[in-house]
């Protein structure tokens, strides 16, 4: 076997090898593995509240807090959380939320991609989160 016939194997091989390492790294096992969690929360800017709808990744449906300025809130997969700082002990993602006039700043602290994000919400208006950001931006 010549030179050539041997390094066309090799390239075949390593291609092969790029193929299962882009397939792993798009499927939900990496995600696990980066420690991203999957969720998709809406937040709605009302009056006087924050309103939370999850369709994805929690054991809660809705909540809504009340939304003083600066006032920060936890919220995890569970539901909203008090306990010093931290999430429940069954947290899968983890963050924080504060309103400031008709704007709303997040935390990260355990299963997303962000560590931070901020966006302007006016009243009765709603955007979409999910562990990686911002839905459709």
């Amino acid at each position: 076997m010549n030179l050539f016939s041997r390094l066309k194997k090799r390239s075949i091989f390593y291609i092969l090898i790029l193929i299962a390492l882009v397939a792993f790294l798009l499927s939900d096992q990496s995600k696990s593995l980066f420690g991203t969690k999957e969720f998709s929360i809406q937040i709605e800017n009302t009056d006087s509240q924050i309103k939370l709808t999850c369709s994805e990744g929690c054991d809660w449906k809705t909540l809504s807090f009340s939304a003083e300025e600066n006032q920060t809130q936890l919220i995890d997969n569970t539901g909203m959380s008090t306990s010093g700082g931290k999430g429940s002990e069954n947290a899968k993602f983890l963050f924080k939320i504060r309103k400031k006039k008709n704007a709303v700043f997040l935390k990260g602290m355990e299963g997303t991609a962000w560590t931070q994000m901020e966006f302007r919400l006016r009243d009765n208006e709603s955007k979409t989160i999910d562990q990686d950001g911002i839905v459709g931006y």
